[in-house]
């Protein structure tokens, strides 16, 4: 196990399966068993609540994490902004 674990809000919800699944241990057990640490596996049970809401949304399931700004209106604006400029622009591939 690495230092650092950099998981997806898809993986963070298998986890969260996989941890329901487990018997009745304490968290340090269930961490072991499921390869991560407990911090990881604390602070996965913490924001669950966020992770399920986020993968329902169909918000990108392969971030990382998920960093906001401080004004929340402006993160919706731009959000907003990107996805209509994207339907507008068509994608080139270039080949060199």
């Amino acid at each position: 196990m690495s230092k650092r674990q950099d998981l997806s809000s898809i993986q963070k919800c298998k986890l969260l399966k996989s941890y329901n699944v487990l018997p009745k241990i304490s968290l340090n057990d269930s961490a072991a068993r499921l390869n991560v640490s407990y911090s990881t596996l604390n602070m996965i049970f913490k924001n669950h609540s966020n992770i399920e809401r986020a993968t329902m949304e169909n918000e990108s399931g392969s971030r990382k994490r998920n960093r906001t700004g401080k004004e929340e209106v402006v993160d919706k604006a731009s959000k907003e902004w990107f996805l209509q400029v994207k339907k507008k622009m068509p994608i080139f591939m270039v080949h060199f």
